[in-house]
């Protein structure tokens, strides 16, 4: 029953906890559609989404990889070693073709994530959650809030169209699609991201100036 609304309100829980009145939320693929969310269910409390190589719902145009029965079913436990093996295939295969991937670092960090906490049912609920969350599009159309899309052009988990339509639809958005780039962020285009969440934020100030929102703290 744990659905991207619930983590929609996690989100808004943590500032709570953290005393933040609003804030910029930037995620990436999954995470990008619980900002649009907490977004949409509590529009007081976010100021500018950064959309990184993410999805508004499941229209077939978007999703390019298969139904994925298998997270449909009891996960499989592997040795750290095969989970740090299978991460770095699966990351060099998603990385595009323009910028090679640092095999060594996501090896390390899948390791990390292994020993911090492994919990392979986690992908089963996600992808339940995907599979039940509502559709966004239409619904972002209707909000005037800073927004960077960021996506890139060889990202073959979710197509590029997607970055396209939600930058249509958040008309006070930038909009920005990489040749060359999978669904991973590379290092090589991190100043064009840090650059475009820089200008995010200056228009998310000035709109909040505007509104004569009292200043708050801002994460």
């Amino acid at each position: 029953g744990y659905g991207l609304e619930e983590m929609a309100d996690d989100v808004i829980r943590v500032l709570d906890d953290l005393h933040v009145a609003a804030a910029y939320l930037v995620g990436h693929s999954m995470g990008g559609m619980m900002a649009q969310m907490a977004a949409i269910r509590h529009p007081d409390r976010v100021v500018g989404l950064g959309l990184l190589s993410t999805i508004p719902g499941r229209d077939p145009r978007y999703i390019l990889h298969d139904e994925r029965a298998d997270l449909l079913r009891t996960p499989v436990r592997y040795s750290r070693d095969d989970v740090v093996a299978g991460a770095s295939a699966f990351a060099a295969a998603t990385a595009g073709q323009r910028y090679p991937l640092d095999i060594e670092w996501n090896a390390w960090a899948a390791g990390e994530a292994f020993d911090r906490g492994y919990a392979p049912e986690g992908f089963s609920r996600q992808w339940s959650a995907l599979l039940r969350a509502p559709e966004r599009l239409e619904v972002l159309r209707g909000m005037h809030i800073p927004a960077l899309v960021f996506h890139g052009r060889d990202d073959d988990v979710l197509h590029w169209s997607a970055a396209v339509d939600m930058a249509e639809a958040l008309t006070a958005s930038e909009l920005q699609v990489h040749p060359g780039m999978g669904h991973y962020l590379v290092p090589e285009l991190w100043p064009e991201l840090v650059g475009g969440l820089s200008r995010l934020v200056a228009a998310g100030e000035v709109r909040r100036a505007g509104a004569g929102t009292a200043a708050g703290p801002q994460s």
